[in-house]
C-alpha cells in the first residue's frame, strides 16, 4: 500500500507540474528577464520533482513547485551576478595592464598565470573543454551542449564550476598579496 501511495503522490505532483508549467515559465521569465533561462529552469524544476523520493508530505503542490522555481531563480541570479563581477574584474585587470610594464609586474603576472593554469588543470577535462569552447572559442552554451552531448544546464554548471574555481584561486592570490604587503 505504501509504494502505491507514494506513486500516486508522485503522479499528483507531476500532474501539478504539467498544470502549472506555463505559470512557472511566466514567473521565471518575469523574474529572470530571459525566456531561455526561464525555460531551462522550468525543466530543472521537473528534474527536481523526478528526484523526490517521498512526496507524501507535500500538501500544497503549487506552492511547492513555485518554491523550487524561486530557489532555482535565486541561484541563477546569484551565479550571473558573480559571473558579471568576474568579468568586470577581468576588464579592470586589462585596463590596469595598460599601465607601464615593469620587470616586477611582468614576473608577478607570469607567476599568477602559472597559478591560474594550474588551477584550470585541476578541473575535470569536460569542465575545461566546455570553458574553453565558451570563453575562448566564443561558442554559445546551446552549441556547446549539442557538441559535447549534454544539457544546457550541465554546460552552465561546468562553466560555473570553472569560474568558482578561478575565483577561489584569485581570492587565494589576493590573500597572499595582502599578507606579503602587510595590508
Amino acid at each position: 500500500m505504501g509504494l502505491q501511495s507514494d506513486h500516486m503522490n508522485h503522479s499528483a505532483l507531476l500532474n501539478a507540474y504539467y498544470e502549472y508549467e506555463a505559470d512557472l515559465l511566466r514567473f521565471l521569465s518575469h523574474r529572470l528577464k530571459c525566456g531561455f533561462a526561464a525555460k531551462d529552469l522550468v525543466q530543472e524544476v521537473y528534474l527536481r520533482l523526478l528526484k523526490i523520493k517521498n512526496p507524501t508530505g507535500i500538501e500544497n503542490r503549487k506552492a511547492y513547485l513555485f518554491r523550487i522555481a524561486s530557489n532555482l531563480a535565486t541561484d541563477h541570479i546569484r551565479v550571473e551576478a558573480r559571473r558579471a563581477e568576474l568579468l568586470r574584474e577581468c576588464r579592470d585587470v586589462l585596463i590596469r595592464s595598460e599601465n607601464k610594464v615593469t620587470p616586477e609586474r611582468e614576473a608577478l603576472a607570469r607567476w599568477e598565470l602559472k597559478l591560474y593554469q594550474k588551477a584550470v588543470q585541476e578541473l575535470p577535462p569536460l569542465s575545461r573543454k566546455i570553458f574553453y569552447l565558451n570563453r575562448f572559442a566564443g561558442k554559445p552554451q546551446r552549441a556547446i551542449a549539442k557538441e559535447v552531448g549534454v544539457s544546457v544546464t550541465t554546460v552552465e554548471k561546468h562553466i560555473r564550476r570553472v569560474l568558482d574555481h578561478l575565483a577561489a584561486t584569485r581570492d587565494r592570490l589576493e590573500t597572499q598579496r595582502k599578507s606579503k604587503s602587510g595590508v
